[in-house]
């Protein structure tokens, strides 16, 4: 199980686990499930993975397959009970990678009969080498990784500009702060959505942290104090619209 998610560089730890196994010989024996488009991996899946694994993998390398599931905490309880038995019955020479955000949101059944392996923060000296390497500007490398909190795709995306998911977030909760409240009423319809929602306070987080550890203001503390009440509020099944709405007033 590689703890961590995509966002801590989960992916890049399987996919050089991969290259490690599996070498160029048998680079094409991995199989990947991902959540489908309702965002979840049904017990159906993890059945055609069983049958899949039922077939001889091959005995050239300790390790002739690996399958993974990406996002594993997506998995119904009936999948991950399906998913259980197949670890109960390993099949040879095939490795089973379980990559998820958090492995205290699957079955602990699951989680005792995996070795847990989590994708830790970077350090700062780490970044710091990574962009002397890079030849990117000390303030520009210090800035990315006061915002990504350590989180290494969120680095990566940030200090190299990349069009993502967490560049977005930042770009998104940029615009937000430096609107007025009405201009942030105005956009209300488009927080209704759990997932925008929970970009934006990503994105506020990230340039919050950032900015208290340049400026030490009192607003950027206030700031973060909302973003928690608000994420609060949220896994309190508060509707959202009205926690956008305590947001954009109290800033």
């Amino acid at each position: 199980m590689i703890e961590g998610g995509f966002e801590m560089g989960a992916d890049e730890v399987i996919s050089m686990l991969s290259q490690k196994l599996l070498g160029n010989t048998h680079k094409s024996n991995v199989i990947t499930i991902h959540p489908d488009e309702k965002d979840t991996i049904s017990v159906d899946t993890i059945r055609e993975l069983k049958t899949k694994f039922a077939t001889k993998a091959g005995d050239q390398l300790a390790i002739s397959r690996i399958a993974i599931i990406k996002r594993a905490e997506t998995m119904t309880i009936e999948a991950q009970n399906a998913l259980l038995k197949l670890l109960e019955e390993p099949t040879a020479n095939t490795l089973l990678v379980v990559e998820t955000s958090s492995a205290k949101k699957l079955l602990e059944t699951i989680t005792s009969r995996t070795q847990v392996i989590p994708v830790l923060p970077i350090v700062l000296e780490q970044a710091e080498a990574y962009c002397r390497k890079h030849k990117i500007p000390n303030d520009e490398c210090s800035r990315a990784y006061l915002m990504s909190g350590g989180n290494s795709q969120m680095f990566l995306d940030i200090v190299h500009g990349r069009d993502s998911a967490s560049v977005k977030a930042i770009q998104t909760a940029k615009t937000f702060l430096k609107n007025s409240v009405f201009e942030r009423l105005k956009s209300q319809k488009d927080y209704a959505d759990s997932e925008n929602m929970q970009m934006l306070l990503s994105g506020m987080q990230a340039v919050g942290e950032a900015a208290l550890h340049s400026t030490h203001a009192h607003n950027w503390e206030k700031v973060l104090q909302e973003v928690h009440k608000a994420k609060e509020l949220l896994a309190n099944n508060v509707n959202t619209k009205l926690v956008y709405l305590r947001l954009s007033v109290m800033l």
